[in-house]
């Protein structure tokens, strides 16, 4: 008697394909939730700004980094970019539609690029740049970013300052693809050497749409340096009660010293080393002392 076995050895190559199918679209499932954090990049034409290392060290929490450099004949800031130390890939986004960096054609070619690689985190230094861009992205994903980062508890979890950086405020977020911006003054920069990130072109973006067109730019020259990424190693606070907007541009100082005459006087609260005396018989034996 003969048997046939085609059809059992059919009916087990559907179920080692069905089987197959499943393991893959698994794998591909964990692929998308673990393709980690995109960091944008922040430079001027010809120089990649100091707050992005800030940034990508703060994004070295979540896992593989990702840096997007958007922009006109900017090879060599990619090239940059991928030496710096933790950075996996580079894409970049070469349009003459982005040599202005304007956030509306940036934000689009970010949503255009989360669409295709689902990235888990998309963060940026909080600059200005960051400002424009992060928020407008997000809004794309139905999603509320969580601005000014100081300190990272945990995936979901940080703190960031309110009121003009009078109180602290600890924030978690459920959405699923999280928007950051994180304050240079708060984590150290990464290397920028060291590392050895692919550099690869962005999907095209198409920026068909109207609204936004480039007028002019007027730069003012100064000789004084640019403060805007520093860390401040002393503050001197004489005289200074500690309003909040004083407080909230030079309380991540790393030492800060107040000199006032008032005991209650907010400055207190946030200074490092406090003298209670009045200013004009403190600075002159202070300056004869030095």
């Amino acid at each position: 008697m003969e048997y046939d076995y085609s059809h059992v050895i059919y009916q087990e190559n559907t179920i080692f394909l069905q089987l197959l199918a499943k393991i893959m679209g698994k794998s591909l499932q964990i692929a998308r939730r673990f393709t980690g954090t995109l960091v944008l990049a922040e430079h001027t034409n010809d120089k990649l700004s100091p707050i992005t290392l800030n940034a990508v060290n703060a994004a070295s929490r979540f896992g593989e980094i990702s840096v997007l450099v958007a922009g006109s004949n900017i090879n060599n800031i990619a090239e940059q970019v991928a030496k710096v130390e933790q950075v996996k890939r580079v894409f970049i986004a070469d349009h003459e539609k982005l040599k202005h960096q304007l956030p509306e054609y940036v934000a689009k070619t970010v949503e255009t690029l989360q669409k295709q690689c689902e990235f888990d985190y998309i963060v940026a230094g909080a600059s200005t740049y960051g400002r424009d861009v992060v928020p407008r992205v997000a809004a794309q994903f139905d999603s509320a970013p969580v601005t000014d980062i100081i300190a990272i508890h945990n995936g979901d979890t940080f703190t960031r300052p309110i009121y003009a950086g009078n109180a602290l405020c600890k924030v978690k977020t459920n959405a699923p693809i999280k928007f950051l911006t994180f304050r240079a003054t708060a984590f150290k920069p990464a290397k920028e050497s060291g590392g050895s990130g692919r550099i690869e072109k962005a999907p095209e973006t198409d920026f068909s749409f109207s609204g936004v067109e480039f007028l002019s730019q007027e730069l003012l020259k100064s000789e004084r340096p640019d403060l805007r990424n520093a860390k401040v190693e002393l503050y001197i606070a004489i005289g200074i009660s500690g309003a909040i907007q004083h407080t909230a541009g030079m309380k991540d100082s790393k030492v800060i010293v107040a000199i006032n005459k008032d005991p209650d006087a907010p400055i207190f609260e946030i200074a490092d080393i406090g003298l209670i005396a009045d200013l004009h018989k403190a600075i002159p034996e202070l300056i004869k002392t030095l």
